[in-house]
């Protein structure tokens, strides 16, 4: 299957999921859990059945909703960042990439149009799904501007065998603002055995 097609067919899927168990801001207030992100990539799986790979339907489920939700985000004139994050399920910043180098993002990217002239409001439906939407949706309902806004890569965790080889691990010469959270991400952690 063309993965133009597969992200299309995804697309359905993910609004149907969202259709039948109501939008992630009804369900949680506003950020989705973790198991927002799984029940996206169970209508994936569902829908393309063994039409694309065990990864692509991770990177469907991931990518869509960031590429969807960007597309209303640049319309409001926000500043998003041309990267993305993937950690680890230890928390290590494995991947720190040009979401453009990714395919699925790019074909998402370029139905943004198709799924905005849809019935109903399909693109804010499944824009809610991106945590960047959620994060700058936010921030604008507690009274910021959005010019003022500067936003972090997407931040995606796992599975951890989508993330680049530990040896591969991103190098920053200083750690950029939207690491501060993560003391010693880049470090490895010592086994919880290890009391020294």
């Amino acid at each position: 299957m063309e993965l133009r097609e597969a992200v299309r067919r995804s697309i359905d899927a993910m609004l149907i999921v969202n259709e039948y168990g109501g939008s992630v801001v009804e369900r949680t207030g506003g950020f989705g859990s973790g198991i927002e992100r799984t029940l996206l990539v169970s209508a994936v799986r569902t829908q393309l059945g063994d039409a694309v790979t065990e990864r692509q339907i991770w990177e469907i489920a991931d990518f869509v909703p960031i590429a969807l939700a960007r597309a209303l985000l640049q319309e409001m004139g926000a500043k998003l960042h041309d990267h993305y994050v993937r950690i680890d399920s230890q928390g290590r910043l494995r991947t720190y990439r040009r979401l453009e180098d990714e395919p699925v993002f790019r074909e998402a990217s370029s139905l943004a149009l198709e799924v905005a002239q849809r019935e109903g409001d399909a693109l804010i439906q499944l824009a809610q799904y991106s945590t960047e939407f959620q994060a700058i949706n936010q921030a604008l309902h507690a009274g910021s501007r959005v010019e003022n806004l500067d936003a972090s890569p997407p931040i995606l965790n796992g599975p951890d065998e989508l993330c680049d080889p530990l040896e591969a691990a991103p190098v920053f010469p200083e750690a950029p603002w939207w690491m501060d959270t993560w003391k010693g991400a880049l470090q490895p952690k010592k086994p919880w055995w290890k009391f020294w």
